[in-house]
């Protein structure tokens, strides 16, 4: 029977140092798939696997800080018209998915979320991506050989993020009016 190994203490070189805001845009367009965000994560976790223990987590607190920023009311009313309905934790997926296309089309969405109209999507729910979170996870389990708990637990030892303020939504979805101010050209795209 093997020791299990001690967790690992948060690295204690300057954050900033261990990834930029450049790469870590750089491997999420590495990893998109033009098509959609369909295995996206396994593509990630093995470029992530090949970098420093550091680089994963500077990674993960770039995505965390990216997903963070994206909870918008404006952007959850956006993600209700392509979806027909939208939940916390479709749009915490919706978010995910967004990050996961790329830096241009996350900025425009956050800059006007009816950009999204843009991508012309067949099937809406194909942005959504439950999985790209985790790819940090499975790398830092691949490079240190702990397990994915040890990974939440250093993360939950540095990461600094504010606990999440609640998504006003400044829209109501039986007001079909209060979404087209937000989103005309989506909710003309998706019939509603």
């Amino acid at each position: 029977m093997s020791e299990r190994k001690e967790c690992r203490a948060a690295p204690t070189v300057d954050r900033a140092s261990w990834m930029s805001e450049q790469e870590f845009w750089s491997l999420i367009e590495r990893t998109t798939d033009p098509d959609g965000s369909l295995g996206q994560a396994s593509r990630l976790t093995e470029h992530l696997s090949q970098l420093t223990v550091e680089q994963v987590l500077g990674f993960d607190l770039h995505f965390a800080r990216f997903h963070e920023v994206s909870a918008q009311g404006r952007l959850w009313c956006a993600a209700y018209v392509m979806l027909g309905a939208c939940s916390e934790e479709d749009f915490d997926h919706f978010r995910s998915g967004l990050i996961g296309r790329g830096r241009a089309v996350f900025e425009a969405a956050l800059a006007d979320p009816d950009s999204l109209v843009e991508l012309d999507l067949e099937v809406p729910h194909e942005l959504q991506d439950e999985d790209l979170p985790f790819a940090t996870a499975d790398a830092w389990t691949r490079i240190t050989g702990e397990d994915d708990e040890a990974f939440w637990q250093t993360v939950a030892s540095f990461q600094d993020l504010p606990e999440p303020a609640p998504v006003h939504l400044d829209w109501d979805p039986d007001d079909p009016d209060s979404m087209a101010a937000i989103v005309p050209r989506l909710m003309v795209a998706y019939g509603i």
